[in-house]
């Protein structure tokens, strides 16, 4: 601190005094805005509610940090869900499962991967934002796909990440 005389005044000048007071309610302000998109998502996965007639094998509900999870699903009436990846891997195999009509799985993630395995009589519809990103369909046996009455449609987005779909083994 250093100190000016100018008079009967005595001017103070802190050099990056108020530097450091915006960047730390910067700071503060961005740790609040992330507390809150947390909490917001925790209330929402700790609001899906199921009726009585289904079975919560019906409904997908992935949420992975920092972390990787394989799935297979066998529910014979998959009714689809979400997958949110952050830094993280998810493997779903659909191999077992069977779907009635349209089903959607949102996909949301961020430096992240999903691996999807389908059947061959699955249609698959992608409505997916890649944001440095990429989402790849390779599958091999595509011949039956197009029976629309049993279509898998994959929506939200990728931000640095990728989706792939695949054959089932």
């Amino acid at each position: 601190m250093m100190t000016l005389p100018t008079g009967q005044f005595t001017v103070k000048i802190r050099p990056f005094a108020d530097l450091i007071y915006h960047v730390a309610i910067f700071i503060c302000l961005l740790m609040l805005i992330g507390a809150i998109f947390i909490l917001k998502l925790n209330c929402k996965l700790m609001n899906n509610t199921f009726t009585q007639t289904t079975s919560p094998d019906d409904y997908l509900s992935s949420t992975i940090v920092f972390g990787e999870i394989k799935k297979s699903i066998y529910s014979k009436n998959f009714r689809g869900g979400f997958v949110t990846n952050v830094f993280g891997s998810t493997q779903l195999d659909f191999g077992q499962a069977d779907i009635n009509g349209s089903v959607t799985i949102d996909i949301s993630q961020t430096f992240g991967e999903t691996i999807i395995k389908v059947p061959a009589d699955w249609f698959v519809i992608t409505h997916h934002a890649a944001i440095f990103a990429e989402v790849k369909d390779k599958r091999t046996d595509m011949l039956m796909a197009n029976n629309t009455e049993k279509t898998l449609v994959l929506k939200g987005y990728s931000a640095f990440g990728a989706v792939t779909i695949l054959n089932c083994a």
